[in-house]
């Protein structure tokens, strides 16, 4: 089946027409999504930063494993000590 020149056109404009409420929408939903989350740079300094807030914690969590096993360590050589003495 051939399409006529008045057929071809009319199925463009519709196209262009949906193409167009889409642009739109997806526009919309961009405006959107930058209120709420913020630009790229805003982003990627919120993930920076989240990264650096997640190590910060591990090594304070390190630090304190650290400071716990030294003190056991004195406690056992204490205990040795006292038990090569007895």
């Amino acid at each position: 089946m051939k399409w006529t020149a008045e057929e071809m056109a009319n199925t463009g404009y519709t196209m262009c027409c949906q193409i167009d409420v889409m642009m739109n929408g997806y526009l919309k939903m961009l405006e959107e999504r930058f209120k709420t989350e913020g630009g790229i740079k805003e982003r990627m300094h919120r993930v920076r930063t989240g990264y650096r807030s997640d190590q910060d914690n591990k090594v304070h969590e390190m630090e304190a494993i650290i400071a716990q096993q030294a003190q056991r360590i004195k406690e056992l050589e204490l205990e040795i000590k006292r038990l090569k003495n007895s």
